[in-house]
């Protein structure tokens, strides 16, 4: 996950330039105690629409490399996996299809809480459910692979987050894996951070158009639609209910306007500290097995 600023589904739905796995998460929510900020009694259901759009004061260039590197790790941690069944859990608009049959899988499935990006993933080739993440209509033991990446984060309630992970290991078969990504509460802290002492970015006194005023409040409005997770807690979480993490690999590291503006500096990065230390990266991808 990147910070993201909102576009509308429409403009996100026709680039394919900017197309990505992970919009609508999908989950129901728990009761929130009357006296909690009313912000965090939402769910995804609330934000289904805006969630897991693209970031368009960034460069196209570091774009690009996102969605590049981003398929390189789960090539990597799809090694070795069982090729018949894969579920797509959060499947979007479909943009992964492509990706994921060329991989050999036989039967390619999908999750999707939006019915509009379900209609899409649908005509892209996916087996589309219409719901959410946490309730499915698969048997048990039945998915090779689950891939659950860029939702999590979207996913507003840690109790649904952890629901979704338990269903995708109920419909995985013994043996299969579990790819998903989370964004790192570590990462988000050291973030804000740098952001406090360099005036968000240096760079934006020069190129205000890549951060700026808008750019701000834009980030800062999706705060409310985003959640970072602790790895520690992840590993906790996963290993009480016997899915057991095999690999763990950090995507974006953020050293302020040098890494968020040139993809050459970031791919150093992720390529010397994406194994070393993944919780220190924006994004962590996780491979477990049942």
């Amino acid at each position: 996950m990147s910070d993201q600023a909102v576009l509308t589904p429409e403009a996100h739905e026709q680039s394919s330039e900017m197309d990505v796995a992970g919009e609508g998460a999908h989950t129901l929510h728990a009761a929130i105690p009357q006296n909690q900020d009313i912000s965090m009694s939402k769910t995804e259901q609330d934000i289904v629409e805006i969630i897991g759009l693209d970031e368009e004061h960034h460069d196209r260039a570091i774009q690009r490399y996102d969605h590049a590197r981003r398929r390189e790790i789960v090539d990597e941690l799809l090694q070795g996996t069982g090729r018949d069944r894969v579920l797509d859990l959060g499947c979007s608009n479909g943009s992964w299809y492509p990706f994921l049959k060329a991989q050999g899988f036989a039967e390619l499935h999908g999750v999707e809480l939006s019915e509009h990006r379900a209609q899409i993933a649908r005509q892209r080739g996916y087996e589309v459910f219409n719901g959410h993440g946490q309730d499915t209509p698969f048997p048990d033991n039945h998915f090779d692979v689950v891939v659950n990446q860029e939702v999590l984060v979207h996913v507003l309630q840690e109790e649904d987050r952890k629901a979704m992970i338990a269903e995708a290991k109920r419909v995985l078969k013994p043996g299969g894996v579990y790819i998903c990504s989370i964004a790192s509460a570590v990462a988000q802290r050291r973030r804000f951070f740098i952001n406090r002492i360099t005036g968000y970015g240096l760079l934006s006194w020069i190129k205000p158009r890549l951060v700026g005023r808008q750019g701000r409040e834009q980030f800062q409005d999706l705060t409310e639609f985003t959640r970072y997770w602790d790895l520690k807690d992840v590993r906790a979480y996963l290993s009480s209910i016997d899915l057991t993490v095999v690999d763990a690999v950090g995507h974006t590291y953020f050293f302020g306007d040098l890494s968020a503006n040139f993809p050459a500096f970031q791919r150093l990065l992720d390529r010397v500290l994406g194994r070393r230390c993944p919780d220190a990266a924006t994004v962590v991808y996780l491979k477990c097995t049942k």
